[in-house]
């Protein structure tokens, strides 16, 4: 009952939530189109793939966000790191409604209000750097690690391994996009907590087989973890996933160390607590459909593992 009563209460407030975020944009949104000079810095790893560098950006005297394009000379592109400082001079609009997505409140759930694109290399200033060092080093390290891959690839092979290694697909063809289509493999091209997950069981499968307890083996881990968040820039799909690996994962290794019993651990409790925390921290998520996706996966796989388990001690 006490479970359920949380469940409620945060559907509750993600519902007021929701609804108050969106209030709170329309003032905003009948500001954007005013708005042409921007002062603020990097919040997020831009994506350059094609040539146009697209970010999230954060502005001084703002309390929202921005998604910016960059629509420069392609024979000078400019260079875009996170944590850069910028004054920013172009068009900004409000995110657009489309009749089978709505981009508006689907940008509005990540704290941006609206979208900015600058047209003119003279709309770019760089005026200094912020934010975590750390992430600035990952951005600077993925960004050699997609030169490298451009330089030893085809185009096509690229834009392909881009696409699977950091779920940047805006440079593939349309054949290929097709194909994956096709196949109903597109969501191999998507940073998602699925591919963490595959990664992650990789991983932990080698340090088992090495004979590692899972008090060291859950750490390495969880080691492997944060170093895919700082390579790809945190997006929010694989922080959920992480989150939810690290709640699960907190019972074996208290248990491992003698603080709970090993029959105490229940993975579909680790799974409960994980979702909580989540929704406490964003209770709009549970309306998003990659958290029900996520999630939804995360439960039948740990459902399916508490089957297995009862079935081969069953069998013993």
């Amino acid at each position: 009952a006490l479970l359920a009563g949380l469940w409620i209460s945060i559907a509750l407030l993600g519902a007021l939530r929701a609804e108050s975020v969106e209030r709170s944009y329309e003032d905003l949104y009948r500001r954007a189109p005013s708005l042409r000079e921007i002062t603020g810095i990097v919040v997020s790893y831009p994506d350059s793939q094609t040539g146009r560098p697209t970010f999230t950006f954060a502005p001084d005297n703002l309390p929202a966000r921005l998604r910016v394009t960059l629509f420069l000379d392609e024979s000078a592109p400019a260079t875009v790191l996170y944590g850069d400082r910028l004054q920013l001079r172009g068009s900004v609009k409000a995110p657009p409604r489309f009749a089978d997505f709505d981009y508006r409140a689907y940008l509005a759930e990540q704290g941006v209000f609206a979208v900015m694109s600058v047209e003119e290399d003279s709309g770019v200033e760089c005026l200094g750097r912020g934010g975590s060092f750390i992430l600035r080093a990952g951005n600077v390290f993925r960004d050699r690690l997609l030169r490298r891959l451009d330089d030893a690839l085809s185009a096509e092979n690229a834009a392909l391994a881009r696409g699977l290694l950091f779920g940047e697909t805006a440079a593939l063809t349309d054949e290929v996009s097709d194909a994956f289509r096709r196949t109903g493999l597109s969501h191999v091209l998507a940073i998602s907590g699925m591919n963490l997950a595959i990664l992650l069981a990789g991983v932990w499968f080698v340090l088992r087989q090495v004979g590692l307890r899972p008090a060291v083996a859950y750490p390495l881990v969880g080691v492997s973890v944060l170093a895919i968040l700082w390579l790809v820039g945190l997006p929010v799909s694989l922080v959920r996933a992480a989150m939810m690996f690290g709640f699960l994962a907190l019972g074996s290794v208290l248990a491992d160390l003698g603080f709970v019993l090993r029959r105490s651990v229940r993975l579909g409790h680790g799974l409960a607590a994980a979702g909580l925390a989540l929704l406490a921290i964003r209770p709009t998520a549970l309306f998003d459909v990659g958290f029900q996706l996520s999630f939804g996966a995360t439960a039948a796989i740990v459902a399916w593992t508490a089957l297995s388990t009862g079935l081969s001690k069953s069998a013993g």
